[in-house]
């Protein structure tokens, strides 16, 4: 086992922006997307990604990203390369602002959703507290953030159901342009 620095969210929480440059959060980015990549390769879920679960090295490997906590993690292909049938129902797991919609709806996960999750967690990094304003009502840059709810609570799945239609333009437009073609591949990806 490697002892390693601070997570993200409390690198992140340190800055006085209360978020990483752009640059850095296009560092970050690629790195913990490489992690996910590994996981998958080796026929596994993380289910669980969120800027708490990736932290840095110390010293000399301070630009380097590792992933911990693998507590929810899940196989999905067997050693062979076959991939496990998928479940009717699957259940609600990983923290919910950074959690897929499949999670919100009950539906086993699949490398996708750690994606989803993924981008969730980049979105966060890259505006960081930055309020989008809709309808007159302040939000986060994930607007169900702050819900005190549970990812199997209706207010949840809503939100990230009019993440894909009404406010998705609204979302994005809080991004980088490079990143509207990533969540529309997300979202379309079965």
């Amino acid at each position: 086992m490697r002892l390693v620095g601070p997570d993200l969210r409390a690198l992140m929480w340190a800055m006085p922006s209360k978020r990483f440059t752009q640059a850095t959060a296009y560092r970050i980015a690629i790195q913990t997307l490489d992690r996910l990549e590994k996981l998958h390769d080796a026929g596994y879920l993380n289910r669980d990604v969120k800027s708490q679960n990736f932290a840095v090295g110390l010293g000399n490997e301070s630009s380097i990203i590792y992933m911990l906590d693998f507590g929810l993690t899940r196989r999905f292909r067997n050693v062979d390369g076959t991939l496990l049938k998928r479940r009717a129902c699957g259940p609600c797991v990983g923290t919910y602002p950074f959690s897929p919609l499949a999670s919100s709806t009950m539906r086993d996960q699949a490398p996708k959703d750690d994606l989803e999750g993924w981008f969730y967690m980049i979105m966060e990094i890259l505006v960081g507290k930055i309020m989008i304003q809709i309808k007159c009502i302040d939000i986060g840059c994930l607007p169900w953030y702050n819900a005190k709810t549970s990812p199997d609570h209706g207010l949840t799945r809503e939100w990230k159901q009019y993440a894909r239609g009404t406010f998705k333009a609204e979302m994005l437009s809080t991004l980088p342009a490079e990143f509207t073609p990533i969540f529309n591949k997300i979202t379309a990806t079965r």
